[in-house]
């Protein structure tokens, strides 16, 4: 699954730990334009795959899709 972490009613974070209790198993990928150390450690925290910052080449999204 690949999500922005920016979403109206939750975030990115949220939405990927809702779908692993509804049994979602495929690898989990955020977006976002957040750089911060916090943002990180919440993605190594809840074991995120990938993590992709904007702005991104198409090439480094186009290699995290290949993976999924």
């Amino acid at each position: 699954m690949m999500v922005d972490y920016h979403l109206p009613d939750l975030n990115g974070i949220e939405f990927i730990r809702q779908a692993r209790r509804l049994g979602q198993q495929s690898k989990a990928v955020i977006i976002t334009a957040d750089l911060s150390s916090e943002l990180k450690a919440m993605c190594a925290e809840e074991k995120v795959d990938d993590l992709i910052t904007k702005p991104f080449k198409s090439a480094t999204l186009q290699a995290v899709i290949d993976t999924i």
